[in-house]
C-alpha cells in the first residue's frame, strides 16, 4: 500500500546516470542493485534493517551511520544511490539529517523511516527535502519499493502514513483561499491523490499512461501553488475540492 507522486525538483531523476562529477559508482541502470546508506541512532536497529534489506538482491547496504555528522561524511565519500534514515536521531533536532543531506547532496534521494508521531514527521520530512516516507512497522518489501521509487524520481509515501496525515489535516480549521481553476481531469487526479492512489492506480482508473498522470499532477501542483502531495491535500480539503 503506498502513495507516490512526482517530485517537483527531480523531474529528470529517472535518468540515474546523471551523476555529479567524481561519483565513484557506475550508473544505476548498469547495476542490478541499489546502494543504500542506512542511518539510525540504534545499532541493533541498523543491524536488523540491514539484514532484512539485504535479503533482496536489489539492495546493498554499503554502510551505516548513527548521527548527522557521520552520515554526511559517508554520503559525500560513498555517494550512495539513496539514504534510508530515521527522522529523529538521538540528541539532534528533528529532521536535521534530512535537511542537511538535501543541502549538501541534493542529487541523493532520502527515504525517512518514522515511528511515533508519524503524522507530524511526514509533513516535516517532505518540507525538509525527503523523497520517501515509510513507517517503521512496514515490511522489508515495502521499504525496498520505496527505495526503488525514489531512485526513479518519484516521491513515495506509504499509504497508511498518508491516511493518518490526511485525517489530521481534516481536523484543522480551513480557510477561504481562492479556489484554483482546475480542469475536470485535474480534479479527478486530485481526488484520487487524496485517497492515496499511486501513479499507476490513477493511470488505471483514468485509462491513461503513468506519464500522462504525472503531467496532470504537475499541473495540479502548479495551480494549487504547492510542492508535494501533503500540501496539495491540505489545500484541497480547505477549499472543498475533495470530500472530507
Amino acid at each position: 500500500m503506498r502513495a507516490e507522486v512526482p517530485n517537483r525538483t527531480r523531474a529528470a531523476g529517472r535518468d540515474r546516470s546523471r551523476r555529479i562529477p567524481g561519483r565513484n559508482t557506475a550508473p544505476q541502470q548498469e547495476r542490478p542493485y541499489l546502494r543504500v546508506l542506512l542511518v539510525d541512532g540504534q545499532r541493533l536497529f541498523r543491524e536488523g534493517i540491514r539484514a532484512l534489506l539485504q535479503r533482496s538482491p536489489k539492495v546493498r547496504v554499503v554502510d551505516d551511520a548513527a548521527s548527522t555528522s557521520e552520515a554526511i561524511a559517508k554520503a559525500l565519500k560513498l555517494r550512495p544511490d539513496v539514504v534510508l534514515t530515521a527522522f529523529l536521531l538521538p540528541g539532534e533536532e528533528r529532521g536535521a539529517l534530512v535537511r542537511e543531506l538535501h543541502r549538501v547532496c541534493p542529487e541523493t534521494p532520502v527515504v525517512v523511516l518514522a515511528g511515533s508521531g508519524a503524522e507530524e514527521a511526514l509533513s516535516q520530512a517532505l518540507q525538509h527535502g525527503a523523497q520517501g516516507f515509510v513507517l517503521k512497522d512496514a515490511t522489508a518489501d515495502l521499504v525496498v519499493k520505496a527505495l526503488k521509487a525514489v531512485c526513479a524520481g518519484e516521491v513515495w509515501v506509504q499509504r497508511e502514513a498518508m491516511t493518518r496525515g490526511v485525517g489530521q489535516l481534516r481536523e484543522q480549521p480551513g480557510g477561504a483561499d481562492h479556489r484554483p481553476n482546475l480542469s475536470p481531469r485535474q480534479l479527478e487526479v486530485l481526488r484520487l491523490l487524496a485517497v492515496g492512489a499511486s501513479t499507476d492506480k490513477i493511470a488505471g482508473a483514468l485509462y491513461v499512461s503513468p506519464s500522462t498522470v504525472r503531467v496532470h499532477i504537475a499541473g495540479v501542483f502548479r495551480k494549487l501553488q504547492v510542492r508535494n502531495r501533503i500540501e496539495a491535500v491540505r489545500k484541497a480539503l480547505k477549499q472543498g475540492l475533495v470530500d472530507s
